[in-house]
C-alpha cells in the first residue's frame, strides 16, 4: 500500500515502470511551487486569526513583519478590515450610549421646565383668588379679573405638558438602556464566539 504524507503536483518520476524500491524510497518529485503557495496562503490565514484573536481577547497582535508574503499581498489592509469588523459593534454601543445621554439631558432640562411650572400654578392661583376678592367687594369688574383666570389654567396646562414629557421621556430613556444593554451583551457574546474561533483556527494552523 503505497500513501503519500503531503499533497502536490508531481514533477517526475523517480522509479522506472516495474522497477523495483523499499519502504520509504522517494518515490515522485513534487513541484516545489504548489507547496510554498499553499504555505503563503496559510500563514496569511494564520496571521489573520492570530490578528482576531488579538483583538477580541485584548492580547498583543502579531506584527506584520512576522508573516511572509510571497504574492505581494498588503497585510495592512486584512488588518484593517478585522479591526473594522471588530469595532462595528463597538460604534453601534458608543452610538447607544451618546442617545441614552442625550435623552437623559434632555429629561434633565424637562425636569427644570417643570418645575417651573409648577411654581406658577399657586403663585397664578393666588393673584386669581385675590382678583376674585376683589370683584366679590365690587373693587373691580369680573372682566378685569379674566385675564388673571385665563393665566392660572395656562399655568395648569403647561405644567401638566411638562410632566407628560417627562414621563415619555423617562419610557424613552428606559428603551435606550435597553438596547445599550442589549448592544454590550451582543458585543461580549460575539467577543467570546470570535476569540473561541480565532484561537482555535490558530491553533490549528500553527
Amino acid at each position: 500500500q503505497i500513501s503519500a504524507t503531503c499533497s502536490g503536483r508531481i514533477r517526475g518520476l523517480l522509479v522506472a515502470d516495474g522497477g523495483v524500491v523499499h519502504a520509504g524510497d522517494p518515490l515522485v518529485e513534487l513541484d516545489p511551487e504548489v507547496p510554498q503557495a499553499e504555505i503563503a496562503r496559510l500563514r496569511r490565514r494564520l496571521y489573520e486569526a492570530r490578528i482576531r484573536y488579538a483583538l477580541y481577547s485584548k492580547t498583543s497582535a502579531p506584527s506584520v513583519d512576522e508573516v511572509i508574503d510571497p504574492d505581494g499581498q498588503d497585510l495592512k489592509i486584512q488588518t484593517d478590515r478585522i479591526v473594522a469588523e471588530n469595532s462595528l459593534q463597538q460604534t453601534r454601543i458608543r452610538i447607544a450610549q451618546q442617545d441614552l445621554q442625550l435623552a437623559i439631558a434632555q429629561m434633565r432640562v424637562e425636569r427644570v421646565t417643570l418645575e417651573k411650572a409648577r411654581a406658577n400654578v399657586p403663585l397664578a392661583r393666588e393673584r386669581l383668588s385675590m382678583a376674585q376678592e376683589l370683584v366679590e367687594q365690587k373693587f373691580q369688574s369680573r372682566a378685569s379679573a379674566l385675564p388673571l383666570h385665563q393665566a392660572f389654567l395656562e399655568a395648569e396646562r403647561q405644567a401638566a405638558i411638562s410632566l407628560a414629557k417627562l414621563d415619555e421621556l423617562k419610557i424613552v430613556i428606559d428603551q435606550k438602556r435597553i438596547r445599550l444593554v442589549e448592544a454590550e451583551a451582543e458585543l461580549r457574546r460575539l467577543t467570546a464566539e470570535r476569540t473561541q474561533q480565532a484561537y482555535v483556527e490558530a491553533t490549528g494552523l500553527m
